[in-house]
């Protein structure tokens, strides 16, 4: 009685399994990747999901940059680009700092928050839409669709672009390639930041009006 195939040797159907095992294991890192990136974007950042899961923040950005770099075949943007916002400006305190402080000191820090987030969320902004133009452009410029020698398109151009960056694109090949591609996941980054931002803008202002309100009770 044959337990394999005719056509399979020993060998061959032993390794069929394994790959079936490594596909069954990727697809559940995959459903675990997928899962962590929505608690991340519910709970509104990394931090806020690593105190929620009792783990350190590394722990969460190392498995996210994993799960992207699973879906890619290398490591993204993104996960390249960890901004440590709070060194960005006045220093917000950590969810179990503020939880010991006491209600006046930590009325304070939620309206420092909000402050600091808030300015952050807008100075990304702006930085977000300027890459943005600046994909745009010099993806233009390579398709031909604006042309750098007519004064109307040249007035376009962002101050993010340099003449440089401009006659590369109008040359085509690689390089002006890479900018659009770079400029373009620069400016998707730079989107998730924001809403980020904003989110925890919101919430440390949520304190704070709480706060004022038990305040004037």
């Amino acid at each position: 009685m044959g337990v394999f195939p005719a056509s399979e040797t020993v060998p061959a159907v032993l390794r069929h399994a394994e790959e079936r095992r490594a596909q069954q294991r990727q697809a559940e890192a995959d459903r675990r990747a997928v899962a962590l990136e929505r608690y991340v974007g519910a709970v509104g950042g990394q931090a806020e999901a690593a105190e929620g899961l009792g783990v350190s923040v590394q722990a969460v950005s190392k498995s996210l940059v994993a799960a992207r770099r699973r879906e890619t075949g290398e490591p993204p943007l993104a996960g390249l680009l960890e901004l440590d916002l709070l060194k960005c400006g006045a220093q917000v305190p950590s969810m179990q700092e503020w939880r010991e402080l006491d209600p006046g000191h930590r009325r304070d820090a939620a309206v420092r928050g909000a402050l600091v987030w808030g300015a952050l969320a807008s100075t990304l902004g702006r930085l977000q839409r300027e890459t943005f133009a600046a994909a745009e452009f010099i993806a233009g410029v390579h398709t031909g669709h604006l042309d750098p020698e007519f004064p109307e398109d040249a007035a376009e151009q962002p101050s993010l672009v340099s003449d440089e960056d401009t006659l590369a694109a109008a040359e085509g090949g690689d390089r002006s390639h890479a900018l659009t591609y770079v400029l373009s996941d620069l400016a998707s980054t730079l989107e998730s930041r924001v809403h980020a931002a904003w989110r925890a803008r919101d919430w440390w202002q949520g304190q704070a009006d709480q706060l004022n309100e038990l305040t004037e009770d």
